[in-house]
């Protein structure tokens, strides 16, 4: 007598549909961003799914990119960064004279997409600065799109999209530098920018955690000095150093802001860890954890704040107090003059008639390596979001599958390497166990599709049996072959297809296949 192993497996259809087959621009514009999907198997010759006891398998395809998802927010920012890295590798290698900045892009062009008049924007911020200025009000500091009320990466994925992540004036301005066409429009937008700070009349906000040279250089303009004219002229003349100031910016807010969302599924320390390289030493790692220290909402002493004892505020080192002018003649001080001239942004004093170039003093060696994890992680990023909004996953049930995403994305064999690929190719899949207990509401309904495998067990063939047999019955809600096919199919399809019901009158479309195999033993005769 025969036996036989029945193992039975089901697929539950959660949300989206697979666009694989479409070009770049219509995947970012497609209905859905990716589906994802429930694969469940147990022995056994049932139909309705044992949720507690089956293995779970979670299935998802995501598309990077697409404009409805909320992860553009941050998703700008890596591909501008991308162009603008590329840009400066090239003028490094050929002189930037070899680059055309009207052309030369910045933002990534997707066709949909919406289009900012960056112009404004940068108006509506040095007006903002300015109520500042005159209302001596203080923004708050830190991460204002995470706080102790957020619930879900949706909410801050959302707030960060409406308000940003940060008050922080250089921050701001990225933000809308990244959403530039050409880098002859950001140049300019930032220039126009600093020729605004250097009048003296505002303090733009900057955080005590921004330790970028644009932040330096903003605070000092924005005392009025003597040098403004010189140094703005200098940078207009040299379109590396310009790029490299906002490009630093922009990395550091965007190492920033991965770890601050990721923090909420994962340790802070382990992602602060992840832009570890070689080229990295690990006092910048120290500064990137006591950075996440600070900048929770839950507190922190605030000690890399310099000038805390000049401010009204503990987030705060504008220098807004009218006393700590008074001995200020608005020229450079000795330490400002070595500080500017260190990064060459002014020349020495006794030579009046000389127009430095501004060298490129900013390192952008390590940005190759931090480039390609903002893309390993923008992906799990990607995921969680989506796992979340289709399974109404709590931060509880997401931690264990973040852990899963960064161990398969964020590691020595990574499918992701570089961010242009993404761009290139946006789809991603991913396929990992789960708990039964995360999805067990889902998987008590009736799946899209079963599919009941029975095969003759090993045993059998001990028995007389040299016949290997294998039956597979599919029951799914559609039709398995479309109706071009079934005019071909010999015999007739009423004979291939039926119809039955499982529960709750659904009807499925049962295929019936069959594998039969004989071993034979080939003797050669020599």
């Amino acid at each position: 007598m025969l036996q036989i192993t029945t193992l039975v497996d089901c697929k539950y259809l959660i949300s989206g549909i697979s666009y694989a087959s479409y070009n770049t621009d219509e995947l970012v514009n497609a209905p859905h961003g990716g589906v994802t999907e429930l694969r469940c198997e147990w022995p056994g010759k049932t139909l309705h799914t044992p949720y507690i006891s089956c293995k779970v398998n979670f299935e998802q395809e995501i598309i990077i990119g697409h404009l409805a998802s909320p992860c553009n927010t941050i998703w700008r920012s890596v591909c501008a960064l991308h162009n603008m890295n590329q840009l400066l590798v090239d003028m490094t290698a050929a002189g930037y004279s070899s680059v055309n900045l009207e052309t030369a892009s910045i933002r990534n062009n997707t066709p949909g997409a919406r289009r900012h008049n960056n112009s404004k924007r940068v108006n509506e911020l040095l007006n903002e600065t300015e109520t500042y200025a005159y209302t001596a009000e203080c923004p708050a500091g830190g991460c204002i799109c995470v706080t102790e009320d957020t619930t879900t990466l949706g909410q801050c994925l959302n707030d960060m999209n409406a308000i940003g992540s940060s008050n922080d004036f250089t921050y701001k301005l990225w933000d809308i530098l990244r959403d530039c066409e050409t880098a002859e429009e950001l140049i300019t937008l930032l220039i126009q920018a600093l020729k605004f700070i250097s009048s003296g009349k505002i303090r733009p906000f900057i955080d005590a955690n921004n330790k970028t040279y644009l932040s330096k250089l903003v605070l000092k303009l924005s005392r009025g000095h003597s040098q403004a004219a010189k140094v703005l002229k200098n940078l207009r003349s040299s379109p590396p150093q310009a790029l490299s100031l906002v490009a630093q910016v922009g990395t550091e807010k965007t190492m920033w802001e991965y770890t601050r969302v990721m923090s909420l599924l994962e340790h802070s320390f382990f992602i602060a860890g992840i832009w570890n390289s070689d080229a990295r030493t690990h006092e910048s790692i120290e500064q990137i954890n006591q950075t996440i220290q600070d900048m929770t909402m839950s507190g922190g002493d605030f000690q890399l704040n310099p000038f805390e004892s000049f401010t009204s505020a503990e987030h705060s080192i504008r220098l807004d107090c009218e006393s700590f002018y008074e001995e200020d003649t608005h020229e450079l001080t000795v330490d400002d003059f070595a500080s500017l001239k260190k990064h060459g942004l002014v020349a020495e004093k006794k030579d009046v008639n000389e127009v430095p170039l501004i060298t490129d003093e900013i390192d952008i060696s390590p940005w190759k390596n931090l480039l390609m994890k903002f893309a390993q992680v923008h992906v799990c990023l990607e995921h969680l979001h989506r796992a979340e909004s289709c399974l109404r996953a709590d931060f509880a049930s997401l931690k264990p599958i973040a852990s899963r995403l960064l161990e398969h994305y964020v590691s020595e064999k990574s499918p992701i390497r570089t961010v242009g690929q993404l761009m290139s190719d946006p789809i991603q899949r991913v396929s990992m166990p789960i708990a039964n207990n995360i999805v067990q509401d889902h998987l008590k309904k009736p799946a899209f599709w079963y599919r009941v495998e029975m095969t003759r067990k090993d045993n059998a063939a001990n028995k007389g049996v040299q016949r290997e047999s294998k039956m597979v019955y599919v029951f799914s809600q559609q039709p398995v072959f479309p109706p071009s096919v079934w005019q071909s199919i010999d015999p007739p399809t009423e004979e291939v297809a039926e119809v039955t019901t499982l529960g709750e009158d659904l009807k499925y479309h049962i295929t019936k296949y069959t594998f039969i195999s004989n071993k034979l033993v080939n003797k050669l005769p020599f």
